[in-house]
């Protein structure tokens, strides 16, 4: 198989994987465009048409035309699986084609001729995007995605008449007036497009003001109740919109999963009481935390998430909250330590908060 170099495959390897895993076609896509899959991206050549060799579930595929937001979706790739995007020029965005299985399988039958044009999967970045993702399921992004299944910054406002008039309300002698919605100031209001939203949980504010002292709030039960809105498996359903959350912020560029990821974080830090009824949500936020910091690009780190110490001030009062508990076990609090002292390497500062 073309381009495989890097890769130390057998001849016999590089056949069973390109016989046997996925591929994105990419149909008249242009030259010089921005396209990622997981945790790599690169500017397509002119002969790119695409990436073979897609491992089996879940993905990231985000694309960038002329510097713009990135436009993404999740997709649970099977064995076997062809997905195509076709370029429109006008909207300058792609079509999702649905594939027929006639022409599945007469692409399928040329796809030895298209090989050279189609990209490796980046299997040096796998482990990083396993660590990235492992707890988002299929119920999670059916929960949480946008109803257009595209992710974007560059989401599309309307005007609140213009969103009730979606859903029917029309002007005819029997609704004689258009409705007209404004603000205090008397501008328009405007909304995201419905559909175009992601779904994220409703995760209460909270209130950080005693941050840096021991003695602050306790936000045990804004936990309990969050878990209780999950209803069954509530930990790992959480753990998938976390990652979530951190994944379209950092790979889909969304602002709205860096707010998410905060609020998780400033109400997981700020629990006291309950600690030790989730004990295994904790060891397990602790990992992913510690891989999402770690797998972030330095720049990216420093200049956005480190943005008023804030991963500082939230870990710190969580390992306080922590030392502090009298109802945790040794080997849970031995293991917080352990994270703790990776932490303090990463950020070259001690994790100390004062008691008062």
């Amino acid at each position: 198989m073309d381009n495989l170099k890097g890769y130390d495959l057998s001849p016999d390897q590089a056949r069973f994987m390109f016989q046997n895993l996925s591929f994105i076609i990419f149909k008249d896509f242009p030259e010089g465009i921005e396209v990622g899959i997981d945790y790599k991206s690169f500017i397509t050549g002119p002969k790119f048409m695409g990436f073979k060799m897609i491992p089996p579930g879940l993905h990231y595929i985000y694309i960038s035309y002329k510097n713009s937001p990135r436009i993404g979706f999740f997709h649970y790739f099977g064995e076997k699986e062809i997905m195509m995007k076709k370029w429109d020029k006008e909207k300058e965005n792609y079509n999702d084609c649905i594939l027929t299985e006639e022409e599945e399988n007469r692409i399928r039958s040329n796809i030895q001729n298209l090989d050279k044009n189609l990209g490796v999967y980046p299997f040096d970045k796998l482990k990083n995007w396993i660590s990235l993702s492992n707890y988002i399921t299929k119920e999670t992004i059916y929960k949480i995605n946008p109803l257009c299944g595209r992710i974007t910054s560059q989401q599309t406002f309307i005007t609140e008449e213009d969103r009730i008039n979606e859903k029917g309300k029309v002007v005819d002698r029997e609704n004689p007036t258009r409705l007209r919605f404004s603000d205090e100031e008397g501008l328009p209001i405007f909304n995201i497009k419905e559909d175009e939203k992601i779904r994220f949980s409703e995760i209460p504010k909270v209130t950080l003001d005693n941050i840096d002292k021991r003695s602050g709030i306790d936000n045990s039960m804004l936990l309990e109740q969050l878990l209780k809105n999950y209803k069954t498996d509530s930990e790992q359903k959480l753990l998938g919109e976390f990652q979530y959350s951190f994944v379209v912020f950092l790979l889909g560029q969304v602002y709205e999963g860096f707010e998410q990821w905060k609020k998780f974080l400033h109400l997981l830090s700020s629990v006291k009481s309950s600690l030790n009824k989730h004990i295994s949500l904790y060891e397990k936020i602790f990992m992913v935390l510690y891989y999402q910091i770690l797998t972030c690009p330095d720049d990216f780190f420093n200049n956005v998430i480190e943005q008023n110490n804030f991963i500082r001030w939230v870990l710190r009062l969580l390992f306080a909250n922590i030392e502090d508990h009298d109802m945790l076990p040794e080997a849970f609090k031995a293991k917080s330590l352990k994270i703790r002292r990776l932490f303090e390497k990463k950020f070259s500062c001690s994790f100390d908060l004062p008691n008062e």
